[in-house]
């Protein structure tokens, strides 16, 4: 069984581009929501082996990439801001969430502290 390490900055970086990409598609404009489910594991498996500022980027640049799918709907129907704060909204969510769920897990060091994570 092969295992995937996270332990260089460019699989880390192709971790947050997948989980973007699913959120991109869990999130879209004609969503499959059952990616929803698994999303954001990638990015989580990546925020508890990175540093703290590399975690912020990672969830920055999941939240980008999860928002190109839309990008282009919203530019049409409500305007270049509305283009522009959607990513940066998705965005804040994301590195909200993971640096309180990576500080739970890198903190407690439990199993269920995985468990940390709501959106």
């Amino acid at each position: 069984m092969t295992i995937f390490h996270l332990d260089t900055l460019s699989r880390r970086l192709v971790a947050a581009i997948l989980s973007g990409a699913m959120i991109s598609i869990a999130a879209g404009l004609h969503p499959w929501w059952p990616v929803a489910w698994i999303a954001t594991t990638p990015l989580l498996a990546a925020a508890f082996i990175a540093s703290p500022l590399e975690a912020v980027g990672l969830a920055v640049l999941t939240g980008v990439v999860g928002c190109l799918s839309t990008t282009a709907y919203y530019l049409e129907v409500a305007g270049p801001m509305v283009a522009l704060l959607a990513p940066v909204g998705r965005a804040v969510e994301l590195v909200v969430a993971v640096t309180l769920a990576r500080r739970a897990v890198v903190q407690w060091r439990h199993w269920l502290s995985i468990f940390a994570y709501q959106r």
